[in-house]
């Protein structure tokens, strides 16, 4: 998982040049291992694509701007620090 990640975020300004993001996507899966035929039928694949912009679309919905972004119940928390993230789930611990 981390070489795949390393390698899609290390490689975005030639994705945002080359505007081929089948291609930075299976050279970053290529990084980590995976399987070169089985990433390109994920990619090829309308039903994924069509979850990915749902996913997307429900995360402007819910006011997603970036990540990382933090739902607690439902709830958009802003928490940049895990006091912040402990303040904001303790009532919910405790049953409040």
């Amino acid at each position: 998982y981390e070489d795949v990640m390393d390698g899609l975020f290390r490689d975005q300004s030639r994705m945002r040049a080359q505007g081929d993001v089948d291609a930075w996507l299976i050279a970053g899966g290529t990084a980590g291992g995976l399987d070169v035929p089985a990433m390109s039928a994920c990619l090829a694949d309308p039903a994924n694509f069509a979850a990915i912009e749902a996913a997307a679309t429900q995360a402007l919905y819910d006011g997603v701007q970036g990540t990382p972004a933090f739902f607690l119940n439902g709830r958009r928390i802003d928490a940049d620090n895990i006091e912040a993230f402990d303040a904001a789930a303790q009532p919910l611990l405790a049953g409040r």
